[in-house]
């Protein structure tokens, strides 16, 4: 084993690095922070409110039911239904507000409320994303009868984890539509 030798010492000329500062945040860092605050926030009163208002729910499962037998009226499918019950092709779905494009809206619409940005192009990107997702609920639903019908052993896998994975899907997927759209600020030089 050997012994350690004497410790070299620094020659007093040179200096040892400096001690690196904490980088101030920066106004990009900011920026995401403070949308990312604004979105949690705005979940939480949206579920506050979804939670004192209990008609919200029940006028989207009303609606989706009613826009369901329109679109199967349309395309000369029959359905009706029975309460929150729709039945097709020898098949019966309840709707509950989960069924509804509710929480999905709901989620786009705060991100892009959260999201700076002229508001012009806010009130633009809420009712085209309320639209598009309303559309792709109902073909989620849609869908979902003939798996019911020929797969029920596939229905809780599918309604369950396939089509709520697509759904945040979509909705992060028309939010960075919406961005594309936006002009970038030109910051002053």
């Amino acid at each position: 084993m050997s012994r350690p030798g004497p410790r070299a010492q620094t020659p007093p000329h040179s200096h040892s690095p400096p001690k690196p500062r904490s980088a101030p945040r920066s106004a990009s860092s900011r920026a995401v922070a403070f949308f990312l605050a604004r979105f949690v926030g705005g979940w939480l009163a949206v579920l506050v409110l979804f939670a004192f208002a209990p008609g919200i729910e029940r006028w989207m499962v009303r609606h989706t039911i009613g826009s369901l037998l329109f679109v199967t009226h349309l395309f000369r499918m029959h359905s009706q239904s029975s309460g929150t019950d729709l039945s097709m092709g020898g098949v019966s779905l309840q709707i509950v507000p989960d069924c509804t494009p509710l929480m999905p809206t709901a989620a786009l619409w705060i991100a892009i409320v959260a999201f700076p940005a002229p508001w012009r192009a806010r009130l633009t990107g809420l009712g085209a994303g309320a639209l598009l997702l309303w559309a792709y609920n109902l073909l989620r639903i849609l869908a979902l009868i003939p798996v019911l019908a020929h797969r029920p052993e596939l229905f809780e896998f599918i309604h369950v984890y396939l089509w709520q994975t697509m759904t945040l899907l979509v909705v992060f997927a028309i939010f960075l539509l919406w961005l594309r759209f936006q002009e970038p600020k030109l910051s002053a030089a």
